[in-house]
């Protein structure tokens, strides 16, 4: 039986971890680089829905057919959820 909580690991208040390559002396990503990075990713989704219902593909989860206008419904979610992000990183640059 292992009496350390941790189970052998380093210690959470350790701070060696914080320092990252692309942050320099940053714990992490800022406000901009998030939203920029959620605009992309969600930008992507909706692209991905773009295009399934302008070339008419078939999307299936688990042998469930999903329906054309599910995809309809994602994209102006993901789409809204692009410009969102697009604009609160416009924002958080100033």
């Amino acid at each position: 039986m292992v009496s350390d909580t941790n189970f052998g690991r380093k210690p959470v208040s350790d701070t060696s971890f914080k320092r990252t390559a692309f942050s320099g002396e940053d714990e992490g990503m800022n406000q901009k680089t998030f939203t920029a990075t959620a605009g992309v990713v969600f930008s992507l989704i909706a692209a991905l829905h773009a295009l399934r219902l302008l070339l008419g593909w078939e999307a299936m989860i688990g042998g469930w057919t999903v329906p054309i206008w599910l995809s309809w419904v994602a994209l102006a979610a993901s789409g809204y959820l692009a410009y969102t992000a697009f604009n609160v990183g416009k924002r958080s640059g100033r």
